[in-house]
């Protein structure tokens, strides 16, 4: 240590006295270092603030993402529901179409046969119609909600001048640091 000392800043010699060491070399290898000590040092703490804000905040989010995946499931449960309750329906319909083609059919075979055969084909083609889009209702939704969170996500990050600074500064740091280890070897 005290050759360091005496190599960088100064030559210590019994007949010449005390003088400044000349040599840009050794100089400037101590004052990197030593700079590179003091970015350490002091960018540490603001990084490691920042890090830790950020985290917060994508923990924050993943807490939102995980609430609203909670709601898209309870929608798709309440749309499995009301799909149950239309299949209810439509066995219902059926059933009752059944009985009305039965009973008609007994009483009038020509005409009222063909009108009803079309009112239940009618009914069928509804119901059918109301569940595929009960289906594509909910997969909409829930498809939307979920790029839609991606989306503002992204925005927010592309947008963040300060996380840009901070990522590019850790990089400048790393380089430094990189170069550092580089010139010790």
């Amino acid at each position: 240590m005290e050759y360091i000392i005496k190599t960088t800043f100064l030559l210590s010699n019994e007949n010449k006295g005390i003088h400044l060491n000349t040599d840009i070399f050794e100089a400037n290898l101590i004052n990197l270092i030593l700079l590179l000590i003091l970015l350490f040092n002091v960018g540490k703490g603001f990084l490691s603030t920042n890090l830790e804000n950020r985290q917060e905040t994508i923990l924050n989010k993943i807490q939102d993402a995980e609430k609203k995946l909670k709601d898209a499931n309870q929608r798709l449960l309440e749309v499995e529901k009301q799909w149950e309750q239309a299949r209810v329906v439509l066995d219902g319909l059926k059933n009752q179409t059944k009985r009305q083609l039965v009973t008609l059919y007994e009483a009038r075979l020509g005409e009222s046969k063909d009108k009803l055969f079309k009112e239940h084909l009618s009914n069928l083609f509804v119901i059918k119609y109301k569940q595929e889009k009960a289906k594509t209702e909910a997969k909409s939704f829930i498809l939307k909600l979920a790029l839609d969170q991606i989306y503002n996500e992204f925005i927010k990050l592309i947008k963040n001048e300060k996380f840009q600074g901070n990522y590019a500064n850790l990089c400048i740091i790393l380089l430094e640091k990189l170069i550092g280890e580089k010139k010790r070897a």
